[in-house]
């Protein structure tokens, strides 16, 4: 879902808040208030309606599960999560990750040190 998309729902959530009162079942006190609950939702829905799938990636003997569309995505956010912030160790992690195998279901990436 692109900016487009985004800013259209935004446009309609407002149009709604300004006709009813309310978005949904809340009723934000302020338009300030509606515009950031309205941009929330919108990004939230961005989020949902793009195809992820769910990784199996295998580090120093143990097995971490994350969502990602794509295997170098997949790979970051398992390596970055592995490595506690550390920049050297990411990249050392990174560096060695190696796809073992790959299914419709799932992937599963081995993090070789």
């Amino acid at each position: 879902m692109g900016k487009k998309n985004i800013s259209k729902n935004i446009k309609e959530l407002m149009g709604k808040y300004k006709r009813t009162g309310s978005i949904g079942t809340s009723k934000p006190k302020s338009k300030k208030a509606a515009q950031k609950q309205a941009a929330a939702i919108a990004y939230q829905k961005a989020n949902e309606s793009v195809d992820k799938k769910e990784f199996v990636v295998s580090c120093d003997r143990r097995r971490l599960t994350t969502q990602a569309t794509t295997k170098d995505e997949a790979i970051r956010n398992v390596c970055w999560r592995m490595a506690k912030g550390n920049k050297t160790r990411f990249q050392e992690l990174k560096k060695n990750a190696r796809i073992i195998k790959e299914s419709f279901d799932d992937i599963v990436i081995s993090l070789l040190n």
